[in-house]
């Protein structure tokens, strides 16, 4: 594997990607917009849909 470039480093890559992350506004309102969204909507989905497939075709993955 290649050396980095010189100035970048394992522990400065993502001091500079949070400062980013920060510095654009917009980002938050994005992340938060989908945080819900999955909380919401797509979290208790996956525990109906377990419940309904789990009794139906069993525990085990079929081969």
């Amino acid at each position: 594997m290649p050396a980095p470039p010189p100035g970048e480093s394992l522990w400065r890559n993502p001091a500079v990607g949070r400062r980013e992350f920060r510095a654009r506004g917009r980002l938050w309102g994005v992340i938060v917009i989908w945080m819900f969204c999955a909380a919401l909507y797509w979290g208790p989905q996956l525990s109906v849909a377990a419940g309904v497939i789990v009794p139906e075709h069993g525990a085990r993955p079929s081969v």
